[in-house]
């Protein structure tokens, strides 16, 4: 096995230098995870632990709000106004009192929907519990839907007298507000819950709408018993594993949870992993390119040389550097000499391949004039000189050509003789020069007017041919016919005149067995005749009836001379 030592000094320190490289990259990895772990430690327990003491600040003010508002009303049946304002810039919705025995309960501020379908049922388990706590105290329910079907926490307090129970529907407008001010990384966020693990407020709406129940999660269990400290667990919401600071507001039970996905963690040290390997990276290739410039030193010019031979055999122009070969003489001095005989050997060539492409020159502008024309004559040959269209040579052979397809189809062929009306009085009175550019004028709108299939020819003096391609219906061929006419009756702008002709249009068609060019030809000249004795720009069939055709398009049968004059 034949190596270049050029290759085994590159592949060996390559591999020498990449065993601390991946030593150095594992460890800087490890270590900047374990950093990220710690700093998130600290940071989510510290931002759950401000929103809790910013949640509990809350409570306080929404139960003394409360406190205040019930002690008038142990004392009187009405709220003052600023009470009301001040209960309702705590986002207390309702304020109500609950008798014993009542069925219905009536609200002192607010509006009976924002209470639940049936307070005594629902708030059951909170009634027994203020009971029992007496006047002094206030508590806070869990996450209930109102009748609107709205979440709401209501707040209750038994009256002085014990006769009753007063009841206020908070909304949670504020601690959706907090949870929503924390946001950090891709995922990173708020969620806070109540005391059974409901939601109150989490970045999915319709969870919160929903008071989705998180409970089984081990971070809101722990919460729920009053823990506080960081955790990590799976979230369903976010799919995905996750690591959380938690704390709980005192008083209410409320959880606060503030998590974020650890595989942001893992990409954040990453990065600095990625940071490491580079530079690891980079002075493993600036040692390895070192190697392999000593090794080129020795082994480069011997190559150089066997490469600019074989390219100089292939025919490409290439010499050896001598200033960059280093090393022996001997080395330079082959370098040198290589160059010398590259040199005759491409002047030699560059001499040959000059008077080939010269020559090649010569000949390629001869066959291009030779071609031009040829092309030319043909042209001429088979088209009209004035109007470009075919000529009468061109004319009979595709016409010829068309009757032998429609025998061989079993189809019908048809031809159209065009001669202009009031061309004549136009070519006498403005001269040949308006008649010849009134006539290309007239064979390019023919041109456009057809289809590829057909050809427009002039068959001589202001009479026009066209051999109509395939059809399906002879009605076709009347409808073309009329299309033609209605073209041609539109003025013609030439130089500063607005001229208006028309035409005269006669129709052969061919049966699939008799007809020859010179017959079809004669039928439809016979039919344009008939078509101006009847009164000019019109159509006429020549032949017998045909299926589908009006009275007035009656086949003409051996027509008159025409007059010499049209």
């Amino acid at each position: 096995m034949n190596i270049r030592l050029r290759y085994i000094l590159f592949a060996a320190f390559t591999l020498v230098s990449l065993v601390p490289v991946l030593f150095l990259t594992y460890w800087v990895q490890n270590s900047a995870l374990e950093k990220e772990v710690n700093a998130v430690n600290e940071k989510h327990l510290l931002l759950a632990q401000n929103l809790t003491g910013a949640l509990s600040r809350y409570v306080t003010d929404v139960s003394e709000s409360f406190r205040l508002s019930t002690n008038v009303l142990n004392e009187h049946p009405d709220l003052p106004r600023h009470l009301a304002e001040l209960l309702s810039s705590m986002d207390i919705r309702v304020v109500a009192e609950l008798k014993p025995g009542a069925k219905s309960v009536q609200p002192i501020l607010g509006k009976q929907d924002r209470l639940p379908a049936n307070p005594a049922k629902i708030l059951e388990s909170e009634l027994n519990r203020a009971a029992d706590a007496g006047p002094d105290s206030i508590l806070f329910s869990g996450i209930k839907r109102n009748a609107e079907g709205d979440p709401m926490l209501y707040l209750l307090r038994q009256r002085a007298d014990g006769e009753g129970c007063f009841i206020a529907g908070l909304a949670t407008d504020f601690i959706i507000e907090v949870q929503e001010k924390v946001s950090f990384g891709r995922k990173g966020h708020a969620a806070i819950v109540d005391a059974d693990g409901l939601v109150l407020a989490h970045p999915k709406p319709d969870w919160r709408l929903a008071m989705k129940d998180i409970s089984k999660v081990s971070a809101v269990q722990l919460m729920m018993a009053g823990e506080t400290g960081v955790t990590t667990f799976h979230s369903p919401a976010m799919k995905a594993d996750m690591i959380a600071g938690y704390a709980t507001v005192p008083d209410v039970g409320w959880g606060v949870m503030i998590p974020q996905p650890y595989q942001e963690l893992v990409d954040k040290a990453g990065d600095v992993r990625f940071i490491a390997l580079a530079i690891s990276s980079l002075g493993v290739t600036v040692a390895a390119l070192i190697s392999w410039w000593l090794a080129g030193l020795i082994a480069g010019p011997i190559k150089e040389v066997i490469e600019s031979a074989q390219k100089l055999s292939q025919g490409e122009a290439n010499q050896v550097s001598e200033n960059e070969v280093a090393g022996a003489k001997e080395l330079k001095q082959l370098a040198i000499s290589f160059n010398r005989m590259a040199k005759d050997v491409l002047s030699a060539r560059k001499n040959l391949e000059h008077k080939v492409a010269e020559r090649t020159r010569e000949l390629t502008d001869e066959i291009s004039q030779r071609v031009i024309i040829e092309n030319k004559i043909r042209h001429l040959a088979s088209h009209d000189d004035l109007t470009g269209v075919a000529n009468r040579t061109l004319l009979m052979d595709r016409l010829q050509m068309r009757l032998a397809d429609s025998r061989r189809r079993d189809e019908q062929a048809a031809l159209l003789f065009l001669d202009l009306d009031r061309f004549k009085p136009v070519n006498d009175r403005l001269g040949h020069s308006i008649g010849d550019l009134l006539l290309k004028a007239v064979a390019e709108r023919l041109t456009e007017a057809t289809r590829e299939a057909d050809t427009v020819a002039r068959y001589g003096g202001d009479e026009f041919v066209i051999v109509l391609g395939p059809y399906e219906k002879l009605e076709h061929v009347e409808g073309f016919a009329t299309k033609i006419l209605q073209s041609l009756q539109q003025p013609f702008q030439i130089e500063s005149h607005l001229l208006s002709i028309g035409a005269s249009i006669g129709i052969a068609v061919a049966d699939t067995q008799t007809n020859t060019p010179e017959s079809l030809l004669h039928k439809a000249d016979h039919a344009m005749y008939k078509a101006k004795q009847a009164g000019r720009n019109r159509i006429a069939f020549a032949g017998r009836d045909y299926p589908g055709l009006s009275p007035t398009q009656a086949a003409v049968e051996n027509p008159e001379e025409p007059d010499s004059e049209r």
